[in-house]
């Protein structure tokens, strides 16, 4: 008995999709919030974040900022390496 075999193939793909039922999910536009620098050879990391303050009827406006930098010292990191020096190894006695 010979019966002829069909072939069936069945494809399924899923695509993503940045809205949905439950939401919008799509990036959105970013604005820089702060700015940066890094310190080439020195390491050093600094980072500001400026705070808008209201205008004020004279011209004494305050300028705010939350600024960080990774080298600066606040009373609570060491300044510099404490560690105790090594103590020379003392040479053996003279033989006589």
């Amino acid at each position: 008995m010979s019966s002829a075999l069909a072939s069936s193939a069945t494809v399924l793909a899923a695509t993503a999709s940045a809205a949905g039922p439950t939401g919008d999910f799509k990036a959105t536009p970013l604005q820089p919030s702060g700015t940066w620098s890094a310190g080439g050879s020195t390491g050093a990391f600094s980072w500001t974040y400026p705070i808008n303050v209201p205008t004020v009827p004279s011209e004494l406006e305050p300028s705010i900022a939350l600024q960080y930098s990774s080298q600066s010292v606040d009373g609570r990191t060491a300044a510099s390496n404490n560690q105790p020096r090594p103590t020379p190894p003392t040479p053996p006695a003279a033989t006589r």
